[in-house]
């Protein structure tokens, strides 16, 4: 328990904050990087990396503890101000998804999925989208979409799902009828 608090992010973060502010006050360690030392600007460039990884991985739970509040905790004892990160929804737009996935029937980890960025890997993304181009040019399968088949909607949002753009990519949709934007 103690290792695991020891090497959570936050404490990973804030040590190697410590340890940057360390090296910026340290003399020695200034002197030798100055001049190009190869051994203290690998030192200098580990650290760094260390805190950017922690950062995102502390930003990604934020976002994972959020959504998991949506699921599991009491509207009433939400705060009043809602901050959130970057493109993060509100507590209240999440709790309206969540509450959309339900009434909908909508397997949670399906809704927990949208909520989150899109990790898939790209040939993953590249073979959904194959797919869906495919489908999209299928009048049957507009059929079915259109009578509500469940099997149907359910394919077309998982596969809509795993097609998603990531933050790092132009956005990607495929309209219902036409050819997919890129």
């Amino acid at each position: 328990m103690v290792a695991e608090f020891r090497d959570s992010p936050p404490q990973r973060l804030e040590r190697d904050r410590a340890e940057l502010e360390r090296m910026s006050n340290d003399p020695h360690f200034q002197n030798a990087l100055a001049p190009g030392h190869q051994g203290a600007k690998t030192k200098l460039t580990a650290v760094n990396a260390r805190i950017a990884t922690a950062e995102q991985e502390l930003a990604k739970l934020h976002a994972v503890d959020r959504i998991e509040t949506a699921f599991t905790g009491d509207p009433a004892k939400d705060p009043l101000i809602d901050s959130t990160v970057g493109d993060e929804l509100p507590m209240r737009a999440l709790r309206t998804v969540v509450a959309d996935g339900k009434e909908k029937n909508i397997p949670t980890p399906i809704v927990q999925e949208q909520l989150l960025p899109n990790s898939n890997d790209p040939r993953v993304k590249a073979e959904a989208r194959r797919k869906l181009e495919e489908l999209s040019t299928d009048p049957e399968w507009h059929g079915k979409i259109a009578r509500g088949d469940k099997a149907t909607v359910d394919q077309f949002r998982n596969l809509s799902l795993a097609a998603r753009a990531s933050a790092d990519e132009p956005p990607w949709s495929l309209p219902f009828y036409g050819r997919a934007t890129a």
